[in-house]
């Protein structure tokens, strides 16, 4: 399977650690951890997720509604500057100790997924996915304070972990932010219920889930498909279960909109499908197949935040951020370079994009975008979201230690009070954050 392309902007040496971790663990893992999530199924309530909307992603009434988490310290730990934020940035000399992570006892392992309750939610939360020797997290961290706990933990083992993670964290949440949707160890799509525990087969096999922002759909990509993104088979399937239905065009779902009616899929170009009739909508022109696209949806009726990257050859590219509005004709050009952009995101409000700028630096650049220019925020990141308030960013970079370590912090838009909210452990890849207010 090919490495997921909105997925993490990882440097190049992050993603040749990530490769090298995994080949040289992938048969100890098989051999002594899939044994243990392989448990005979459990019979799990099932019903249909609930349809609530309290916050989502970055956008409270944002554009995808997607659930936003913010990073809030579970454990106390070292405050400070990012690194590599500024010239008077210094490491600690001394190695830190990882974030303590409470694993309650697990509800029940069911298709190889074991869930553990977080129990009643409330306040901010910053949601991560890890990746540790192959086995694969989704760990919760309460900004408010308190301790980093496990929710969800399986085998994800073919290919590496860039291979087989979400497109972002956020697109696995029902609308209020208690429920996932989970592509197991083979395949089973699992819904799972963050305060119970409770999980239940959707009753599909598929990669790459995606929770609609009304709650009613489930998109996903067929597990056997193996060719280029553009051209993949896709589904859609009721969150209660039911027959899954094809997409008009071959193509990956990239993005639901905020009411659940529409979704964006990239076949050879932009295409937004209806949900209901599954006709095609419109074609956003200019997105050619070979210029790399994402899209985030915030509230209105297109409101799309798109970046397009275009090869100029060897190993160059150029990259534009792109406002568009109404049928995606209307477009206002943000920003443009050479180099890359990555994972744009809407305000809470709907007036700024946040977003990354790859380069030739060891990180990327943290950027806002907005009417009235760009600027770059001051610290130094691979991943980067809003805190739910939309008065701070949560973003997760690196801290060179002995060996280098990741990390999420949570900073001003400026770059200021920058603090650690949560330290990996020298094994643990971050390669998904998302904010959440529950």
């Amino acid at each position: 399977m090919i490495p997921r392309r909105e997925e993490v902007p990882r440097t190049r040496a992050g993603r040749i650690r990530a490769g090298l971790v995994v080949a040289a663990a992938a048969l100890m893992v098989l051999l002594l951890v899939a044994p243990r999530l392989q448990t005979p199924e459990v019979a799990s309530p099932s019903g249909a997720p609930p349809h609530a909307s309290p916050v989502t992603e970055s956008p409270t009434a944002s554009l995808i509604g997607t659930p936003t988490v913010a990073a809030t310290p579970t454990v106390a730990s070292p405050s400070g500057t990012a690194p590599h934020a500024s010239p008077a940035t210094e490491s600690p000399t001394a190695p830190l100790p990882a974030t303590p992570v409470v694993a309650s006892t697990p509800t029940v392992t069911l298709a190889g997924v074991e869930t553990h309750p977080l129990g009643e939610l409330r306040g901010d939360y910053a949601f991560m996915w890890t990746d540790t020797l192959g086995v694969s997290e989704i760990k919760a961290v309460p900004l408010g304070g308190g301790d980093t706990k496990l929710a969800v933990r399986f085998f994800k083992g073919r290919g590496g972990p860039e291979a087989e993670i979400p497109g972002e964290v956020r697109q696995l949440f029902n609308p209020d932010g208690t429920q996932l949707v989970i592509s197991g160890p083979q395949d089973d799509l699992v819904m799972v219920d963050l305060r119970t525990g409770a999980s239940r087969l959707l009753g599909v096999k598929g990669r790459y889930p995606k929770w609609s922002r009304e709650g009613r759909w489930i998109s996903y990509l067929l597990p056997d498909w193996h060719g280029p993104l553009t051209q993949a088979p896709s589904r859609i399937v009721l969150a209660q279960g039911g027959e899954p239905r094809p997409l008009p065009v071959d193509g990956d779902v990239v993005e639901w909109s905020p009411d659940g009616r529409a979704l964006v899929a990239n076949s050879e170009g932009l295409v937004v499908i209806d949900a209901a009739t599954l006709q095609v909508r419109a074609h956003l022109s200019g997105y050619a197949a070979r210029s790399l696209t994402i899209a985030f949806w915030r509230s209105g009726p297109l409101g799309l935040a798109l970046t397009r990257i275009y090869p100029l050859g060897g190993s160059d590219y150029e990259a534009r951020l792109e406002r568009a509005d109404g049928d995606g004709t209307q477009r206002t050009l943000l920003s443009e370079r050479n180099g890359e952009y990555w994972n744009p995101r809407w305000s809470p409000t709907g007036d700024q994009i946040l977003f990354l700028a790859i380069g030739g630096g060891l990180h990327p650049d943290v950027r806002i975008a907005s009417e009235t220019g760009v600027r770059t925020v001051p610290i130094a990141g691979y991943l980067a979201t809003w805190h739910p308030s939309g008065d701070r960013i949560v973003y997760a970079t690196s801290r060179p230690q002995p060996q280098s370590v990741e990390e999420m912090r949570v900073a001003g838009l400026d770059g200021s009070g920058s603090q650690t909210v949560f330290l990996a452990g020298p094994d643990d890849l971050i390669f998904s954050i998302a904010s959440l207010r529950f």
